[in-house]
């Protein structure tokens, strides 16, 4: 699909689900130094007070990277929205249902926070894909298995 294309693929959480604002920093930094295109992040939360995570976002996209985020799995209510998904410049992914015909419910959805105060809020998701019971490479078997 995109042969000339490097990927680069980072671990930004430990074994327990934990992690640390500054090891995205140091990721982004890595982002920036490459000359990296696209990122995509898989990740989301409620923290949209982390100012240095939502920066270094911005700082991202001011530099003509382009930023696809999981906007979480908090749905179906409007406001359900997660950082940096809710970003207005950040592509904000949602999920599909099992039908692939309409939003799946537990999706997030609603309006950016980051612009209501002028109001111009965006509605989200940007796009929404395949999201329900997708099943990862560790649930292949192979002969050897």
């Amino acid at each position: 699909m995109a042969p000339d294309a490097d990927l680069y693929i980072f671990k930004l959480f430990s074994s327990s689900h934990d992690s640390l604002t500054s090891w995205f920093l140091d990721a982004f930094n890595f982002v920036l130094d490459e000359g990296i295109d696209i990122v995509n992040l898989s990740n989301g939360g409620n923290d949209f007070l982390d100012q240095p995570f939502t920066d270094k976002i911005n700082e991202l996209i001011a530099n003509g990277v382009i930023v696809v985020s999981a906007i979480g799995n908090e749905g179906p209510y409007q406001g359900t929205l997660n950082n940096p998904g809710d970003l207005a410049n950040v592509i904000g992914v949602g999920s599909l249902d099992r039908t692939l015909t309409k939003v799946a419910s537990f999706s997030s959805r609603g309006t950016t926070t980051w612009s209501l105060n002028d109001g111009i809020g965006i509605l989200k998701p940007d796009l929404v894909t395949v999201g329900s019971d997708v099943s990862g490479l560790s649930h292949l078997r192979t002969e050897n298995n």
